[in-house]
């Protein structure tokens, strides 16, 4: 996502997470690289009220 584009409430919501996914790229990157992956949650409330957390990150798929 181009820095012109800035993610709002109104996006799109594979914009949002495209936009989330780069934040842990560029995190990633500044890592040693004995360090584990970044893993970002993101927290938010629908105007229904609604709680919707989100994971993103590499391997949190995978279960224990």
């Amino acid at each position: 996502m181009s820095e012109k584009e800035k993610v709002t409430t109104e996006s799109p919501f594979h914009k949002v997470l495209e936009s989330w996914a780069d934040e842990v790229i560029e995190q990633e990157k500044r890592l040693p690289e004995f360090c584990e992956s970044v893993e970002m949650k993101h927290g938010f409330t629908l105007k229904n009220g609604m709680q919707v957390q989100v994971f993103v990150g590499r391997n949190i798929l995978e279960e224990d």
